[in-house]
């Protein structure tokens, strides 16, 4: 660390310099949380926040391009994977994206928003074995693209669930969890995706991967398959 009690938990790119004298800044947004009865303190969640480039060393352009990445709250509760009880060191994110503003200005205070990139998403629920247990998975289901005038379609994911080991009676839990089904893009494009698993015995937990991806375009009959 830099100093008492503070520690380094990632190392992240905070400028990039090209050969040229082209630079992009990154910056930032930390949660901070201390260790309980104590002064330590740490990071315990960290989000990119803002993207600025077309700046040069000599400070002549400076950046008139931004990237910025806006947050909303994940919520409270079980539901949102925010836990209700925590121990030392315990890592979490209290928000997530909601959208990308790309803008434009001289400042940034100043600049104008020119494309939006904006994020949806849903909270899936899981109920499995005796005694039951719940657990919750979020899943990005859209992206919405306006700005400049442009109003484009939404690109949609959808998901199927696939267990994460095989069964063993009532009692076992076989920890289902949300695998991409397809990508539409709104324009009548569609990428389908087929799953397998290596078929290990319940003691083991299954290694899926994609075995097959179908892409439709909206024009041709027939389908362009990939097989892996």
């Amino acid at each position: 660390g830099n100093a008492t009690h503070v520690i380094a938990s990632r190392w992240r790119v905070n400028l990039g310099t090209d050969t040229y004298g082209n630079q992009m800044t990154f910056t930032y947004t930390e949660e901070d949380r201390f260790v309980d009865t104590t002064s330590v303190n740490y990071n315990r969640a960290s989000y990119l926040d803002l993207i600025t480039y077309t700046s040069h060393t000599s400070g002549t352009p400076t950046a008139v391009y931004y990237v910025k990445f806006v947050l909303e709250s994940r919520g409270t509760g079980a539901s949102n994977e925010v836990p209700t009880t925590t121990t030392a060191w315990d890592n979490w994110d209290t928000n997530r994206l909601d959208k990308i503003d790309v803008r434009y200005g001289t400042s940034f205070a100043t600049s104008t928003v020119v494309r939006t990139y904006d994020l949806s998403y849903a909270i899936r629920s899981y109920t499995d074995a005796s005694p039951a247990v719940t657990w919750y998975t979020t899943v990005l289901t859209s992206v919405a693209v306006s700005g400049g005038g442009i109003n484009a379609p939404s690109t949609v994911f959808t998901y199927a669930d696939q267990i994460n080991r095989a069964a063993n009676g009532s009692s076992s839990n076989e920890w289902s969890y949300p695998r991409l089904a397809t990508v539409a893009n709104g324009w009548e494009g569609l990428s389908s995706y087929t799953y397998g698993n290596d078929n290990r015995p319940y003691t083991s937990w299954h290694n899926w991967r994609v075995t097959a991806l179908d892409v439709t375009d909206g024009v041709n009959a027939s389908p362009m398959k990939t097989t892996f």
